[in-house]
């Protein structure tokens, strides 16, 4: 449960990047026992609580050298290699997208202070617990491979 609430607020704040200022407002979310999310604009639903503020959005959006991605999901860079990570782990297309947005802004030469490499920004000790040499991560087909991999495992765990 506390995996998939993480993810939750990493979709949340995800989206709230890539949508524009005047449509931003407080998101409230909930999962359900079977894991199923869901998400409101209204403090008022049952078992919903805040997940995201408003103002905190508006900041972040600001700061964030980040471009705010509104073009349909087909149309974002590497969706094909996203569609190949569905086949093959079976998580959305969406919630790929969002991470990639998220962690690397879609830099593929993207590297943390931690040492995460790529798109998906996966630690070279993922990699390699998944039998992939850390510098394969720069292949974006492999990142985004191992990075689904990772989240469906987290998913499904």
């Amino acid at each position: 449960m506390r995996v998939a609430i993480s993810i939750l607020v990493a979709i949340v704040a995800a989206a709230g990047l890539s949508v524009p200022n005047a449509v931003l407002a407080d998101i409230y979310g909930r999962v359900d026992e079977s894991g199923a999310i869901y998400l409101s604009d209204r403090a008022g639903e049952s078992g919903f609580r805040l997940m995201l503020r408003e103002r905190a959005v508006a900041r972040t959006a600001k700061r964030a050298a980040v471009p705010r991605l509104v073009l349909p999901l087909a149309a974002r860079p590497y969706h094909a290699e996203v569609l190949q990570a569905l086949r093959e782990h079976g998580v959305e297309p969406a919630l790929l997208h969002a991470v990639i947005s998220a962690e690397s802004a879609y830099d593929a030469r993207a590297v943390s202070r931690k040492g995460a490499r790529g798109l998906m920004q996966v630690l070279p000790a993922t990699a390699e617990r998944y039998g992939v040499a850390p510098a394969a991560l720069a292949s974006t087909s492999t990142n985004i491979r191992i990075g689904a991999r990772y989240l469906a495992d987290l998913l499904w765990m």
